[in-house]
């Protein structure tokens, strides 16, 4: 036993102490740098799913280009993945915009055709299965059951 200015603490309580004093500092290094990492892996989450939407745009836009120069009655069925927190597809005259929801604000991904198109899609995640179709000097795109 060791005597503290007129009291007697054990070894094992000061062992016990010492324990605690480490657990605590370790929990004060983990826990801000956990939700550094968190933060961190969701930027990285909507970056991703921003990636994969410009690359289905474009996908889209090209088979487009390439029904209408083949002209009608030529359709393309195309596979594509629709990532998670997308809040709006809008297919309309020129152009295709995806709205997704990145780090709580939109963001949006355009991509231009060169010609005419119209159609929809719906936004929830997962493979959707997308046909383009030469029809009357424009391309119509939708899914597919």
């Amino acid at each position: 036993m060791v005597f503290k200015r007129g009291r007697r603490v054990s070894s094992s309580a000061q062992v016990s102490m010492e324990y605690l004093i480490v657990i605590s500092f370790v929990f004060m290094l983990i826990i801000p740098l956990t939700i550094y990492f968190v933060g961190q892996s969701q930027t990285a989450t909507g970056e991703v799913n921003t990636a994969q939407l410009e690359q289905v745009s474009r996908k889209i836009v090209e088979n487009a280009e390439k029904v209408y120069a083949f002209g009608e009655p030529t359709t393309f069925t195309l596979k594509v993945y629709i990532p998670d927190k997308v809040e709006s597809v809008t297919i309309a005259n020129n152009e295709i915009e995806f709205i997704i929801n990145r780090d709580g604000s939109p963001s949006s991904v355009v991509e231009i055709f060169p010609m005419n198109v119209s159609g929809s899609l719906s936004t929830h995640q997962g493979i959707h299965k997308i046909r383009v179709q030469a029809i009357n000097n424009s391309v119509a795109i939708s899914e597919v059951s």
